[in-house]
């Protein structure tokens, strides 16, 4: 794209740019911030200290079209009357609640072959996901 007459590649939005920019409180001046750091400008050349609002809505749109999996909002339409809205998600608690459910499920396996078999947590552990998997089959059986 280009902004004041200078060319620049965008890039999809990355961890370390949302870190950069949690510490700003205006939502306006994080997301121009978000913007400025997805400029890649040619080499030697840095990108534009500001930005007008047009350039910040020209870089989101090329933004969601390199990395559509990138919005973290979800549309959602209401089957009474078919009302539309994107409701955001929350993907840090997502991501949270995956973990929390893995780690469950893992004490849960732990628990099953130590009472099957009586191995320390430290040698069920050691088997491996697979291996764990197998004798958990065999207990089933």
């Amino acid at each position: 794209m280009t902004i004041d007459g200078r060319r620049f590649d965008v890039r999809p939005i990355n961890s370390i740019d949302l870190a950069a920019i949690g510490q700003i409180p205006d939502a306006e001046e994080a997301r121009i911030e978000l913007a400025r750091r997805c400029l890649v400008p040619p080499e030697g050349e840095e990108p534009p200290i500001l930005l007008e609002a047009a350039d910040v809505d020209a870089i989101g749109a090329v933004i969601a079209r390199i990395d559509p999996a990138g919005d973290p909002y979800a549309m959602l339409r209401c089957a009474e009357c078919a009302c539309e809205w994107d409701a955001p998600i929350d993907i840090a608690n997502v991501l949270a609640r995956e973990i929390e459910g893995a780690a469950e499920a893992l004490l849960d396996e732990i628990h099953l072959l130590a009472q099957a078999y009586h191995w320390s947590e430290g040698a069920i552990l050691a088997l491996g996901q697979d291996r764990r998997r197998a004798y958990l089959a065999r207990l089933q059986q």
